[in-house]
């Protein structure tokens, strides 16, 4: 099946793409700056010289670049399109999401950071490729986090010092961070992953792709309380904290029992239940 991808150029927007072409087709990209000017034509002629059999968006919800909604309406005339949001649970998405419904951009709009009441058609979770994390490396870290530092997140950081091993992760172009294989990696050295539940605005919790890393690195998952990830993953998955005195705990008195049973049970459940060709699937079969 052909398929399009409609994004920014990011590492995250990668992520899609690449678990769509593990098991399926390999795809085509088209890119656009959010922030940048419009790009539309662009678009429009990538789709007409590709003709996919269906487009996979990922955007903004705010930016002077974000496509306009007749973009949206002149692709779905030759191929099924599906908003992919990976912070919809955000009520800061929630508007633009309605306006994409009201004018009838899309033939699915699907939040992928299990959301509990987003206006979306479909809640699931992030599809990863397992492929990046099958090298063997040495469990040589007994806790890490991987992702962007500051504000909320690192007041617990700072807390726990040098308890947890920390990589950046943002766009493939900051001279800080380090390509998706590299963090699988890291990822997958690491014993315990620490996770962060909180939405972009800080204001609500989400399922991260951390979630699903970890069970394909083999770590286990300490994630916070009050996160959804609860609701799609049984009890003893995965450790939980409220803050950091917690999380410190975790970490310095978690046996190794205890933390090869919880990456055990959270690892079988994403592979078999949330891999890319169930997550895409379940797509596919409500368009």
């Amino acid at each position: 099946m052909k398929a399009l991808f409609v994004s920014p150029d990011c590492t995250e927007i990668d992520v899609y793409k690449s678990s769509w072409d593990f098991w399926n087709e390999k795809s085509e990209q088209v890119f656009f700056d959010t922030t940048g000017r419009n790009r539309d034509k662009k678009i429009l002629r990538a789709a007409e010289r590709s003709s996919p059999d269906i487009i996979f968006y990922l955007g903004g919800n705010s930016g002077s670049g974000l496509p306009e909604a007749e973009t949206f309406k002149k692709l779905r005339e030759n191929s099924k399109i599906v908003h992919l949001c990976c912070d919809s649970d955000d009520r800061q998405w929630w508007p633009m999401l309605d306006f994409y419904r009201e004018h009838q951009c899309f033939d699915l709009q699907v939040g992928t950071d299990g959301p509990t009441d987003a206006p979306v058609d479909l809640s699931t979770l992030t599809p990863v490729n397992p492929a990046f994390y099958k090298d063997i490396v040495p469990k040589d870290i007994r806790c890490g986090f991987s992702g962007q530092t500051g504000g909320q997140r690192s007041s617990i950081l700072d807390s726990l010092g040098g308890l947890v091993a920390s990589v950046q992760r943002t766009f493939s172009e900051d001279k800080d961070s380090i390509p998706y294989t590299a963090y699988a990696r890291f990822m997958r050295r690491c014993k315990m992953a620490l996770n962060f539940a909180w939405t972009g605005s800080g204001n609500r919790f989400h399922v991260k792709f951390r979630v699903l890393e970890a069970a394909l690195a083999d770590a286990a998952l300490i994630e916070m309380e009050g996160s959804p990830a609860v609701k799609w993953f049984p009890h003893g998955s995965f450790f939980l904290y409220k803050d950091s005195v917690d999380a410190e705990h975790i970490i310095r008195h978690a046996t190794e029992n205890q933390i090869a049973e919880k990456t055990g049970l959270l690892r079988e459940i994403v592979i078999t239940k949330y891999n890319p060709q169930e997550i895409y699937g379940q797509m596919l079969n409500m368009i």
